[in-house]
């Protein structure tokens, strides 16, 4: 696929959804601002905004793909920008970018230049950038982990409440504390058994702040790891911002399926997977953007958690281009299943650090507010869960992708 490998010529070609025509602008001037040397084109599809929405200011530096009142799933708008950009880069060409709207440009010009060249001198067709930042999960993802990280260094440090030595006493370390890619990621990092902590100093932390930060999903003990190198890519990796330098690989569709109006999320993985198994060269590279977590329509909404935890199993139900209906039940039912376990753990350890706080005579103003909402969002995501219509949701799967 060498041939249609579109060599960079300081041209790039940006590509994006949102429910937010402002941050497409703050794209645009972020990435001009931090690459002056080339020459930046920014297109954006608008969902749930009328046209009148789309200001002169806006529409004068920003092609517009689209302009939808509905809230568009990720994958039908992922689709629709990936076929933008492929006629784009065709016509144009350029270096192809398929971002998420909430990322900020952080590699230096020079940096990403040389990066760019490598990836040429490598055939790839699409690398997957890694992320710095938030992490780019649901936030009820972010919580256990660093909560477990602050019982035990409170544990070390104080004279800590019976509720916490009760606790931590059915809570092993693990003997290895190399910690893996899933380090901020509660599904794959928080177990009371083997536990990885990270070191931290809670005699410094700002407790208002810490919490704040919490009920947002925003970065507190633990922050994404990520790459130093170019590696090779699984085909697994998450597209939030992904570097296209052959248009074809564009013609691999973000896939997903729904059930009960709930759309399953991560098709950008799906996306990969599926450029990985046509043959096309795909690359993992270090951090080119961060992530700043922010508020967005569905922020607070458990169907958001629901629609991650259907396209995970979506994800472990495809292997080598075919899908799996058994791996897709047990998967689901596993991700359900440790997801109420975390969400009944999260609401636990923090009853028991709210109690320690007021023991300390720390609590100030405001702190109630934030610990009263994860409280309040947890409770709604466990019913939610439990709740769910699973046989339903494997029969949408199974009619999806003609599993019997």
């Amino acid at each position: 696929m060498l041939e249609s490998v579109v060599i960079p010529r300081n041209k790039i070609q940006i590509v994006l959804a949102t429910s937010s025509p402002d941050r497409a602008l703050i794209m645009l001037r972020n990435v001009c601002h931090k690459l002056p040397g080339y020459d930046v084109s920014v297109s954006a599809l608008y969902f749930g905004q009328d046209n009148e929405v789309v200001s002169p200011d806006i529409g004068h530096a920003i092609e517009c793909i689209g302009v939808s009142r509905e809230l568009l799933s990720i994958a039908e708008s992922r689709n629709r920008c990936q076929a933008f950009l492929k006629q784009k880069l065709e016509n144009e060409g350029g270096i192809g970018l398929v971002l998420d709207d909430d990322l900020r440009w952080v590699m230096p010009e020079n940096q990403f230049s040389a990066m760019c060249l490598q990836l040429v001198n490598e055939n790839c067709d699409m690398a997957l950038c890694a992320l710095a930042g938030d992490a780019p999960i649901p936030k009820e993802y972010t919580r256990a982990s660093p909560l477990l990280d602050i019982l035990i260094d409170v544990n070390s440090r104080f004279e800590v409440t019976q509720g916490i030595s009760d606790f931590l006493d059915s809570v092993s370390l693990a003997e290895h504390h190399d910690a893996g890619m899933g380090w901020h990621h509660d599904f794959y990092t928080y177990r009371r058994r083997s536990f990885i902590p990270t070191s931290i100093d809670t005699t410094k932390i700002d407790w208002h702040d810490f919490l704040q930060c919490l009920y947002v999903g925003k970065t507190t003990t633990r922050g994404v790891m990520t790459l130093g190198d170019i590696t090779p890519a699984t085909g697994r990796e998450r597209g939030g911002a992904t570097i296209i330098l052959n248009p074809d690989v564009l013609d691999s569709e973000n896939i997903a399926f729904s059930h009960g109006g709930i759309c399953s999320r991560r098709s950008d993985m799906m996306m990969a997977s599926d450029a990985k198994n046509k043959g096309f060269q795909l690359l993992c590279t270090p951090a080119v953007l961060e992530h700043e977590r922010t508020v967005a329509f569905d922020s607070h909404d458990p169907r958001k958690l629901i629609g991650d935890i259907m396209g995970y199993a979506l994800i472990e139900s495809y292997r080598d281009g075919s899908y799996c209906a058994n791996r897709f039940q047990q998967s689901l039912r596993h991700r359900v299943t440790s997801t109420v376990s975390i969400l009944q753990d999260t609401s636990l350890m923090l009853d028991l650090l709210r109690e320690w706080i007021l023991k300390e005579g720390l609590f100030s103003v405001g702190m109630n507010a934030e610990i009263s909402s994860i409280f309040k969002e947890s409770r709604a995501a466990e019913i939610a869960l439990g709740n769910l219509d699973m046989s339903g949701i494997v029969d949408s799967y199974k009619q999806r992708f003609n599993r019997i």
